[in-house]
């Protein structure tokens, strides 16, 4: 249905509230998206088990004949520990004009909420919907090790960076001494890690990083292969402009950039950074 309507010119705007569909609809939602690109404008936001309102889609908002509410409901349960869609039924209303432009702003609204993430191509739409996150570490979560300790279920998937911001240590460490990195618009690059993990463990993540002392934000990353991908990031709330990092806050960094192959320009200008111990002598 939306296929057809998209090939008379359509413009379609559609949210998933169940970020673990499957791989099967994930992959039909991405072809999609491939073929029409922007006129197909998918967010995802994570839901949880149950029955539950897992997608919203309205067509045409604009035309009072052809306009179409969809709405499907989704029935999930649990078989061998492994979540999975049991039924869904849908619901379509024609021809009410009010009901699909109220339904299209809920749409828009909804998809300001911090955990709503917008599908900007292919990659992304596949990793949304079949309930993957992407995550980009810039500072000591680079490490594998660490990463590992912290979410087991992390896959290393790339190194790839951040246009247009810089590396930042303008927080105090909820954990540690000294100045913790975060990132911020301006001239330069910022690299990182790219890991995988399931959208549930992104949640143990946050609660990590602390959102007391981090924001949890969504921003394009540039891969090797100059595919772009949204991507989670977490962006310390500011106490001052400079915060200079423990020497082992500043190796741990450095391990990871080596580990995940960062350019050695880059690399070597993580070295450089002012550290405590170095301002304390």
């Amino acid at each position: 249905m939306m296929r057809d309507a998209l090939a008379r010119g359509v413009d379609i705007v559609r949210i998933e509230t169940n970020s673990d569909a499957g791989m099967d609809w994930a992959q039909e939602l991405a072809a999609i998206k491939e073929q029409y690109g922007e006129r197909f404008e998918l967010f995802v936001i994570g839901g949880s088990a149950g029955v539950q309102l897992s997608s919203v889609c309205v067509f045409d908002p604009e035309s009072p004949s052809d306009c179409i509410v969809e709405m499907m409901l989704s029935i999930s349960t649990t078989v061998k520990r492994n979540s999975t869609d049991l039924a869904g039924t849908g619901i379509f209303i024609s021809g009410e004009q009010a009901l699909a432009k109220t339904m299209r702003n809920r749409i828009n609204q909804m998809a300001e909420m911090e955990e709503a993430v917008e599908a900007k191509n292919n990659t992304d739409v596949v990793n949304l919907v079949s309930g993957s996150a992407l995550y980009f570490a810039y500072g000591s979560n680079m490490s594998k090790s660490q990463m590992k300790k912290r979410i087991q279920t992390a896959e290393f998937i790339d190194f790839g960076f951040l246009e247009d911001h810089r590396l930042k240590f303008n927080r105090e460490g909820s954990y540690r001494s000294g100045g913790v990195a975060s990132v911020e618009p301006g001239e330069g690059r910022v690299w990182g890690a790219v890991w995988k993990m399931p959208t549930a463990d992104l949640q143990k993540l946050t609660k990590i990083e602390d959102p007391t002392a981090y924001k949890r934000e969504v921003k394009t990353v540039t891969l090797r292969d100059k595919t772009s991908v949204s991507c989670h990031t977490y962006v310390a709330i500011p106490q001052t402009d400079f915060i200079p990092p423990e020497q082992n806050y500043i190796e741990t960094i450095l391990t990871g950039a080596r580990e995940i192959g960062l350019p050695k320009d880059y690399i070597d200008y993580i070295a450089s950074i002012e550290t405590l111990e170095n301002t304390v002598n």
